[in-house]
């Protein structure tokens, strides 16, 4: 038993679709997110930035006494080898839960993988699919696009703006006719709908956030680990605009976040 709270961290709003699977699989959990939305989008930084900003985020929730920590941003996985070695705390990343989801699902081994221009180009989802099925027939495709529309409040499947971004990006993907797609970017479940009536009913969508809140109730029942009779609580940081994030983060995280933000940067955090 283990009744401090599970830790979860994102360049912004999109971690929050990994807090509300979290707080579904386990709702006696008290829940710490940080958005670093002030220094957002990490998509478009350099790796060595990505991870300096990363480890400053968890010295933050570690602060916040957090027994596990959520990486719930495709791009910041990236670094995830270095933060397990790094820190005293179970650290998962979106990567090889979502990886795993897609093996299981698909069907003929055509998968396609979408993300920022960082995740795409590190290519980590497409070494953590192959190490699992090496025959598979990968579809990588940056969609850096759908962070802006999301970031916006922009998700509507009948938003002309965001069904020419989602034709734009997915184009190449879908005449390659996956059976499955890998929403390798958090933000990227919030345009499910969308996505899903551009690729059609026969592809399957893998929500890369759910699949790592999924992992780590697992890791933490096998610990032993879960809270009993916990409180359930949420708080929130952000390093952004405490308003916009209760206001466009609700839709994420699937609930009222009204009085739950705080202010708080990370930048500087040992």
């Amino acid at each position: 038993m283990d009744n401090r709270p599970i830790g979860i961290l994102d360049s912004g709003f999109g971690g929050l679709t990994a807090l509300r699977e979290m707080k579904r699989l386990l709702p006696d959990e008290e829940l710490v997110y940080f958005g670093d939305n002030g220094r957002a989008p990490y998509g478009v930084r350099t790796p060595q930035e990505v991870a300096a900003m990363t480890q400053e985020v968890i010295c933050f929730l570690l602060a916040q006494n957090v027994k596990a920590v959520i990486v719930a941003c495709g791009t910041a996985t990236s670094s995830l080898p270095y933060l397990r070695r790094t820190f005293p705390v179970p650290v998962t990343g979106v990567v090889v839960p979502a990886a795993r989801a897609a093996c299981a699902a698909t069907r003929s081994g055509r998968i396609g993988v979408t993300g920022t221009e960082l995740t795409i180009r590190a290519g980590k989802y497409n070494e953590a699919i192959r190490s699992i099925l090496p025959q598979a027939e990968l579809l990588p495709q940056p969609c850096q696009p759908f962070v802006t529309l999301v970031e916006q409040g922009r998700t509507e499947p009948d938003d002309p703006e965001v069904q020419a971004a989602v034709r734009s990006c997915l184009a190449p993907v879908r005449a390659g006719c996956p059976d499955t797609l890998i929403l390798g970017c958090t933000h990227f479940p919030l345009l499910s709908r969308a996505i899903a009536a551009y690729m059609g009913p026969d592809v399957t969508l893998i929500d890369s956030g759910a699949c790592a809140a999924r992992e780590t109730a697992e890791q933490l029942r096998r610990a032993d680990a879960l809270a009993s009779g916990g409180s359930g609580r949420i708080t929130c940081y952000t390093s952004g605009d405490t308003a916009l994030f209760e206001r466009a983060g609700s839709g994420f995280a699937g609930q009222a976040l009204q009085g739950l933000v705080h202010y708080a940067s990370a930048a500087g955090c040992h």
